[in-house]
């Protein structure tokens, strides 16, 4: 191509067609050389036959591409689109199915019996490194897991993401971690919540799992749906929902129902309180509220348990006086209430008593 001769072109033409005819001579000599496509039919068989056995809450698109890669080669992957369809179609094809709920289910003696849409079959909980996991419907993107954290036993409901590079589900911060009490006060309240959202109800009373967590009915877009939140207490005292939190459907409700039991043994099992046990906030002897010392002339709001002194700014801002390792900070800071108990949010700044007075002039 860098030759700028009239001829050359004619040249790699001719060249170009006489590679081509050997190719086609060596393929007609050894038809087993040349590569075989492989068709979408037997895609649609081989990928229909992956989903039936496999197990959705931990089955990912980039695994099953990978597999499909193992059997047909890299030719596989020209059929990218194909395969989402098909994964999409059997995951609709799965809810729909949940949804029904038309099949009959064998008791025992032999006698049929009509399931609901409430009393479909769920895959059973399982132990992954001494964690209990359990899939909130189809494809998995949705889990509770029992497990522990620095010294505490959490069941955690949360939503996952596909990591793309290694095809593995990994916890988004979409979620929420409860305390056993918590999760048995919402275990408790499962049965009313599944028939409100059924009957359409967003409007009844939310159940309260703490202080500041709340488990109700919410409507959006013309769909009701069930959400496990985390309420902060704005500047007139209301509460309002925060961002940490996550959202349940019929399947989701149905599965934690169903397998309540088998939840609560583990949290026993890895010592963590009864849950059947759970006393809701409401029901529970609550203690006497702090009171804020009056405010002094010196413009003091109030004292903290280890001596620091405190100045009320106004929109959950407060000034503190405090000692750290032996020397005297002030310190600007969010504050946001937990559990009825006032803490220091990572919003805010430590401050020399030299820095200070540069700042106050």
């Amino acid at each position: 191509s860098r030759i700028h001769n009239p001829l050359s072109h004619r040249h790699a033409a001719l060249l170009n067609q006489r590679v081509t005819d050997l190719i086609c001579q060596a393929y007609k000599a050894n038809p087993s050389a040349k590569p075989k496509m492989v068709s979408a039919a037997a895609i649609k068989k081989r990928l229909q036959a992956i989903l039936e056995e496999a197990d959705l809450d931990v089955l990912t698109e980039r695994k099953v591409i990978q597999q499909l890669v193992e059997d047909f080669g890299e030719d596989a992957k020209t059929h990218t689109d194909l395969i989402k369809k098909g994964i999409e179609a059997f995951l609709a094809e799965s809810d729909e199915d949940d949804e029904d709920g038309d099949y009959e289910e064998e008791e025992e003696g032999g006698k049929k019996r009509k399931a609901g849409s409430q009393g479909g079959p769920s895959k059973a909980p399982r132990v992954e490194g001494g964690e209990l996991v359990l899939g909130l419907g189809a494809g998995g993107r949705k889990r509770l897991s029992v497990r522990g954290f620095k010294g505490k036993v959490l069941v955690d409901l949360r939503e996952y993401w596909e990591d793309k590079e290694s095809g593995e589900l990994k916890p988004s911060a979409r979620g929420i971690s409860l305390s056993p009490n918590q999760w048995g006060v919402l275990a408790q309240a499962l049965p009313a919540l599944a028939a409100a959202q059924k009957a359409g109800d967003a409007g009844g009373a939310p159940v309260a799992l703490s202080d500041t967590r709340r488990a109700y009915c919410s409507e959006f877009k013309g769909r009701v749906g069930v959400h496990v939140r985390e309420f902060f207490v704005d500047d007139q005292g209301e509460l309002k929902p925060t961002k940490k939190g996550i959202s349940l459907d019929a399947d989701a409700l149905a599965s934690l129902a169903s397998h309540a039991a088998a939840i609560h043994a583990h949290v026993r099992k890895m010592g963590g309180e009864d849950p059947e046990a759970a006393v809701a906030p409401d029901a529970r002897a609550k203690p006497e509220p702090k009171q804020r010392a009056a405010k002094t002339e010196g413009g003091v709001s109030g004292k903290g348990p280890n001596g620091e002194v405190w100045a009320d700014l106004g929109g959950n801002k407060r000034a503190t006086v405090s000692s750290w390792k032996g020397a005297l900070q002030v310190g600007l800071r969010e504050w946001y209430q937990k559990d009825g108990e006032w803490l220091p949010g990572k919003k805010g700044i430590s401050l020399k008593p030299a820095e200070w007075r540069a700042v106050a002039g």
